[in-house]
């Protein structure tokens, strides 16, 4: 069954800056760094770990001489390495000088793809990094005025255990500048001042960065069959993912949670989302095992793959080779 939320009478209240507490923070220089791929970070860091730091040109010679591919597909320029350059210093691996601040910090080589050492490496800078922790603190409580306080209490576990499911949407411009959390008519919606609209580009690559290290998942509401009463684009639904609990039972949510006997599956995963954060990959992979060992009382209804759309694939759980759109309960 579908869902409309209407928010036209929504409070509109905007999130809060960081404190004067973190303006040693702020006084470093440019601190939003609009680097989606940590495969290329990694790549730079190395270059200049094997060849020693040199000028955006020097950097740029050796992409080119070490036949370098970014991840991105994009022909490698000055202006992108000097940005990667300007991230490695953000990011606390490089000096302003260009010196090496952790040798060895990556195993893995140059152009290949990241290992589970290297990962571990950019988890340790999303979790501390402030300007990613300041969108966690969001996350967590937006209401918060005073973003160091929940900002110094940040870890992988924490997040995890405490944040809250975030739908996001662009109401204005180019970049996600809207949040709420949730999913009722007239639910309050969070914003990002537009003198803050850099912080707006910001958080596509803070959830590029948590997905990439399996932190975060991601979709689009319309794939769960919800909509909104207002003008918005790209409505997404962001949360830190669980692994499901060993002692879940499908059937038992349903019972409790429906009352038809005919579910829709992407509306079942949204739901299971907004009660306890499993992953999207893990509850379909429940929903498929559950509904086996229950054979006599769920059926798997299957769905032709011409009438899904690509993306919307993300939320359907495949059996047999087929997408499975409903569960039938017997």
């Amino acid at each position: 069954m579908s869902k409309e939320i209407n928010l036209y009478r929504s409070k509109k209240i905007e999130l809060p800056s960081l404190t004067d507490e973190a303006q040693s923070e702020l006084s470093k220089g440019w601190s939003l760094s609009y680097v989606y791929f940590l495969r290329e970070l990694r790549d730079i860091f190395l270059l200049i770990e094997k060849y020693g730091y040199g000028n955006k040109s020097f950097i740029l010679s050796k992409c080119k001489e070490e036949k370098l591919a970014s991840e991105g597909n994009m022909d490698w320029t000055e202006r992108n390495i000097l940005e990667r350059m300007n991230a490695l210093i953000n990011f606390d691996l490089i000096s302003k000088e260009g010196k090496i601040k952790h040798p060895n910090i990556f195993q893995s080589t140059l152009g290949s793809e990241l290992t589970i050492e290297d990962k571990k490496v950019f988890k340790k800078i999303f979790f501390s990094y402030f300007r990613f922790r300041e969108i966690i603190s969001w996350m967590i409580d937006p209401r918060e005025e005073n973003r160091l306080k929940i900002m110094n209490a940040i870890n992988e576990d924490f997040c995890i255990n405490n944040s809250q499911v975030m739908f996001s949407f662009i109401s204005d411009g180019r970049f996600t500048d809207s949040f709420f959390f949730e999913l009722k008519d007239n639910a309050d919606i969070f914003f990002i001042n537009e003198k803050n609209s850099d912080l707006m580009r910001f958080w596509d690559v803070f959830v590029k960065w948590g997905m990439t290290l399996d932190l975060l998942d991601k979709f689009q509401l319309k794939w769960a069959d919800v909509t909104i009463m207002q003008k918005v684009r790209s409505l997404s639904c962001v949360y830190f993912k669980k692994d499901i609990a060993n002692d879940f039972s499908l059937i038992e949510f349903i019972r409790k949670n429906y009352k038809s006997d005919y579910i829709y599956i992407p509306q079942l995963v949204l739901d299971i989302v907004m009660r306890y954060n499993y992953s999207i990959e893990g509850i379909k992979e429940m929903i498929i095992n559950q509904s086996i060992e229950n054979i006599n009382l769920i059926s798997m209804q299957r769905t032709s793959e011409i009438f899904i759309e690509e993306k919307e694939k993300i939320l359907l759980p495949m059996y047999r080779n087929a997408y499975i759109s409903h569960l039938l309960m017997l």
